[in-house]
This record gives C-alpha cells, structure tokens and sequence, in this order.
C-alpha cells in the first residue's frame, strides 16, 4: 500500500497567506482526509500551533495517523521552505513505507482514481513522478510520488535554497533537483484539482472537458510515449 501524505498548516505562520481562516482550513483538511482515505491510509502532517491532540476529529485511526511538528521559526521565508522542512523531518524520522504520495493538504484532486491507479501500475518502473514544465522551469509540488531512498537522495534540505519573498519558490528548487535524477515522469491524466489557494485566497477549478484539457492531456500520451519526461505546458 502506497501512502498518502497530506501536508497542513491549520493556523497559517506565513506572512503571504490570504486564507487565512483557521475555522475554514480545519475543515478543508478534514474534508480531504476523508476524501483520500478511500483510496489508502493517509498521514497529516500539521505545523501550526493548532492543538490538535484536543480535536477529536483529528484522532488516529486504522486509514489514518496525525504528526505534529513545531511550527517553524523561518516563517518569512514561505510555505515552500515550512512545508517541506517537515517534510524532511517526517520522512527521515516517522516514515516506515518504502515510498509515498504527497499532496498539498486541503486540496482536492478530483481525478485521483485514475492519478493513483497510474502511481500504482508504474510505482516500481520511476521513482518520481511529478508535473515537471520545461519552459517555466518549474515542477509542481503539491501533487507527487517517489521513492523514500529517492527523496532522501535528491530533495533532503532543499527546503534551505526556498524563499518565496526572493521569488525562489519551491517549485523552482525542486525543478533543479530533476537533475539527480534519471527515472521520472509526469502523471498520465493533467490532475483535476478543486481547492482555495493559500497565498491569494482563490479558487481553482480545473475542467477536464474544456478544450485546453483535452489537448493538454493529449501532449501527456505523445510524451509518455516518446518517453519525454517532462511537458512544455
């Protein structure tokens, strides 16, 4: 069983954040929870000073296990760099499974079925997959898969290059870190996500059926196919 790994901050510690409402995110987090224990057991991963041994809700049980981390003291320098420094914290020091699924905690991504049947089919032929963009040179963190010994390998303490108010955000760094590594890939289906972005408080809805989709998706087979390991947009 693969894993999945959500990523929180119920009370933001990030000067940026516009959604801000810790009432509201408690509730996204949970709403996710419960969305991804259909598909495998999930750890939260909370850095915040939310109390979450007094929620109930949060409590652990067979699909599901909580973490708590200190919220970081680099607050200024973003999400990027506090999320994967309890990244790095969780997967050195709690993680037991060989590899992992990480998303960014309160999103949603619609199309996870087929997302997670594609990670399940090829998790042992990469051992990255992630939405990596040649122009922008950027790889998009909040949805991945990859191998414990690889993360350990090539993006430990990559959180210490991000700083989102020098414009060097963690896809940016993640992007770089590509370069250790041979077996990677994209997800087969562009993910569908619905959720409240952090930073400017908006929505983002992604339509699978739109005309820029299917186009995009088309690119995703032609790739797969010339074994490109990353896409153009």
């Amino acid at each position: 069983m693969i894993p999945i790994v959500l990523t929180g901050t119920i009370i933001p510690n990030d000067l940026k954040t516009t959604h801000s409402d810790w009432k509201i995110r408690r509730r996204e987090y949970l709403d996710a929870i419960k969305y991804y224990k259909k598909f495998s057991k999930v750890y939260f991963l909370e850095n915040s000073d939310y109390e979450l041994s007094s929620d109930t809700e949060f409590a652990s049980s067979e699909r599901f296990q909580c973490f708590k981390f200190k919220a970081s003291k680099q607050f200024k320098r973003g999400k990027g760099y506090q999320e994967f420094q309890m990244l790095d914290e969780f997967v050195k020091q709690k993680l037991n499974d060989d590899w992992f699924v990480k998303v960014t905690g309160r999103y949603i991504y619609e199309n996870f079925d087929e997302i997670f049947s594609f990670i399940l089919e090829d998790k042992c032929k990469y051992d990255l997959i992630i939405d990596a963009f040649i122009r922008p040179r950027i790889a998009l963190t909040s949805l991945f898969y990859v191998k414990k010994n690889v993360y350990l390998q090539c993006f430990q303490k990559s959180y210490l290059e991000m700083n989102d108010s020098e414009g060097v955000y963690a896809e940016h760094v993640i992007y770089r870190a590509l370069n250790k590594l041979c077996s990677y890939t994209f997800f087969s289906k562009l993910p569908i996500l619905n959720a409240i972005t952090g930073t400017r408080g908006l929505k983002i809805t992604m339509n699978d059926c739109s005309v820029k989709s299917r186009i995009k998706n088309m690119q995703r087979i032609l790739f797969l196919f010339l074994r490109v390991k990353q896409l153009l947009v």
